[in-house]
């Protein structure tokens, strides 16, 4: 199911408040640039936290990586 852009921003915010809560700041950007891929975004994000990882200083790009795999 694909959410509208504000509604994908408010499931980021709801997720990071929940698992990271010093990334929700980060909900917008990552709403605004990978909007069109809100499964694998979703996907990765859980399997992520779920291991108990703690994130990359550079969360952008590790969540890039998934989304864009030809890029890495």
């Amino acid at each position: 199911m694909t959410f509208t852009k504000q509604q994908f921003q408010q499931r980021l915010e709801e997720f990071f408040e929940r698992h990271d809560p010093a990334k929700v700041d980060l909900s917008h950007s990552i709403a605004n640039r990978y909007y069109l891929h809100q499964e694998k975004v979703f996907f990765h994000l859980t399997r992520h936290y779920d291991k108990g990882h703690h994130p990359p200083e550079n969360f952008l790009q590790f969540v890039d990586q998934f989304v864009h795999p030809d890029r890495y």
